[in-house]
């Protein structure tokens, strides 16, 4: 059976295994699934933006605390629980995209602090803005039993999202996110639009944390500050996400598996310092496997791990019948090959007073070919290009 039939048909038992939870009759076994679920969908939203597009969101809990205040704000005043969820949505998506013209004109280390410093921010303001926060009291909603509605909720945001990750990753919008990641300069250079690849991606991003927010405060019928801002919680996502593997399609998953096995030890044993585990968990990681265990060199010898660890494109249309060609079997055209010649210049001067930009450029490119042009900053290539 093909590894694509056979993922799907994987896929489909364990979507079946987790849809039989409710109907086993244990609260405590659907309220442990939905936790994994909402784990999730939390690890790999921020993937998205920290594994696709390149930026360390360590405030991306902060969107699921806005959707889960917003939630239960509404529904406490008697607002219909879809519209409720639907406003959650779309108001903490659109705090993300004004949020994200300050925190995108930093990168790297800056734009990681500035986003963790959002968390204390919410916080403050969920504990002082009593008469529609509820402050340190929080929110309490009415006493429903809503459980298993909310499981089902939470399944069909779970399975969205990893059927959104895939299509992401295999579209133009996800090749221009990893060329973000890798190199933002040359990503601007040949035409993408990087403002707003990274606004769509935190936005999406967002409104899909802040629906895992409002649905598991729904099923807990209590929030507070703490619960949702808090950096003991915070962290979580973002470490199984790391331990995973970052920007790998099954990272999220496996990361959640196992760091959701130990979070659940911690809460027995350890009843204190579980943020500092979360924490040791990313120093870790960063210093011994910068790549999450996925692309570890020890695991590539686990032949589960080795198939969860392809890459995203090696997946996407490739035919059976392809057979790969080594560097000494590349086919190399003569001139009298290839096709009539649609592009020439001929000594191409450009000066700019005594400053002479381009130099006798002689090119000639031929249909059907894909000429590169390397050059380092101030070497005259944009100027070629607007000489042509």
């Amino acid at each position: 059976m093909p590894s694509r039939s056979l993922a799907f048909s994987a896929g489909i038992v364990v979507v079946a295994a987790f849809a039989a939870l409710p109907l086993l009759g244990i609260a405590y076994a659907t309220s442990i699934g939905m936790t994994l679920l909402v784990a999730f969908v939390l690890a790999q939203s921020w993937d998205w933006v920290g594994g696709e597009a390149g930026y360390v969101n360590l405030g991306h809990f902060v969107f699921y605390g806005l959707g889960a205040y917003v939630f239960c704000i509404l529904l406490v005043r008697g607002v219909p629980m879809p519209v409720c969820l639907g406003v959650a949505c779309v108001l903490t998506a659109a705090v993300a995209a004004l949020l994200a013209f300050p925190l995108f004109r930093l990168s790297g280390d800056y734009f990681a602090f500035a986003t963790l410093a959002l968390l204390p921010l919410f916080e403050l303001l969920a504990f002082n803005l009593t008469p529609v926060t509820g402050g340190a009291d929080g929110i309490v909603l009415p006493p429903h039993y809503v459980l298993g509605t909310a499981f089902y909720l939470t399944l069909i945001l779970a399975v969205v999202t990893f059927l959104l990750t895939g299509m992401l990753t295999s579209s133009r919008f996800g090749y221009a996110l990893k060329s973000i990641r890798n190199d933002e300069l040359a990503a601007e250079i040949v035409g993408i639009r990087i403002f707003p690849a990274k606004l769509a991606v935190l936005v999406l991003s967002a409104a899909f944390a802040a629906l895992a927010g409002a649905i598991q405060g729904w099923q807990l019928s209590y929030i507070d500050p703490p619960t949702v801002f808090g950096l003991n919680v915070a962290l979580v996502p973002i470490s199984m996400a790391l331990l995973g593997g970052s920007g790998k399609r099954w990272g999220p998953v496996v990361g959640v598996v196992i760091l959701f096995a130990l979070q659940q030890w911690l809460l027995v044993n350890i009843t204190i310092l579980q943020a500092t585990v979360y924490g040791l968990v990313i120093l870790l990681i960063g210093r011994f496997m910068p790549g999450g265990l996925l692309r570890a060199q020890f695991a590539q010898n686990i032949p589960l791990v080795r198939l969860l660890s392809r890459d995203h494109h090696r997946d996407i249309g490739k035919p059976s019948n392809v057979v790969p060609l080594h560097a000494g079997q590349l086919p190399i055209r003569t001139s009298n090959e290839r096709g009539n010649v649609l592009l020439e210049t001929r000594d191409l001067t450009m000066r700019f007073g005594g400053n002479i930009a381009v130099n006798a450029v002689n090119i000639k490119i031929r249909q059907g070919e894909i000429v590169g042009l390397v050059g380092a900053n101030g070497s005259g290539k944009t100027t070629l290009f607007n000489c042509i």
